[in-house]
């Protein structure tokens, strides 16, 4: 396991960037706990789509919003319904267009998103208890990927961009360059959830 750093201002070279820089992500984390009355709603619904398989994440970049949709309406699941641990998605935003029928079930956290300029993609993100997602890289140049915390479980759980742990908080916003190496874990006995919202790096 990687060494935890302490945050801060990013340094030359690496893949975290400041949130203080963008104003979006201070009005997402002002929202957070509405947001996250509206997870609350959804996590035990059949809405999730497992995500955490080398069929699907390696193929994302390459699929059109109507295929992603059918992928998820076709591999929904409920949280924590598999005998292994994987990593689960619940669709918002895709590809820069909404997912009214996911959108229909947290009206908040949907406003919350149109409030964000040059929005892409984003979704609630289950990491569950004992899961790990491997170091990888995005290949998309022209995003940049943030993680408003919302159930952060105690104990080792992270992520890391660039050999730098950072922890996520309930309220606060991460954000980094996802073409960037960065892998994340949480070995703790409870599911970790994030909203990750996904813009494009002018913004």
């Amino acid at each position: 396991m990687m060494t935890a750093r302490t945050p801060g201002r990013p340094g030359r070279g690496t893949g975290w960037l400041d949130p203080a820089d963008h104003p979006w992500c201070a009005r997402l984390a002002a929202r957070a706990d509405e947001i996250r009355c509206e997870l609350d709603q959804v996590i035990d619904r059949q809405v999730w789509t497992l995500w955490g398989t080398r069929r699907h994440t390696p193929t994302f970049t390459r699929m059109t919003p109507a295929q992603l949709r059918e992928q998820a309406r076709t591999s929904r699941t409920r949280v924590a319904d598999d005998a292994a641990p994987s990593w689960r998605l619940f669709g918002l935003w895709l590809k820069g267009e909404g997912i009214s029928a996911n959108q229909r079930l947290c009206p908040r956290t949907a406003a919350a998103l149109a409030t964000v300029p040059e929005l892409v993609n984003a979704g609630f993100s289950c990491l569950e208890s004992g899961y790990r997602i491997e170091p990888h890289a995005g290949h998309d140049p022209t995003l940049r990927r943030a993680h408003l915390g919302l159930v952060i479980p105690e104990g080792d759980c992270g992520l890391a961009v660039d050999g730098e742990t950072r922890r996520w908080r309930a309220g606060r916003v991460l954000l980094f360059d996802d073409t960037h190496l960065h892998e994340a874990w949480n070995h703790t006995p409870e599911h970790r959830f994030v909203l990750i919202v996904d813009v494009a790096n002018r913004c």
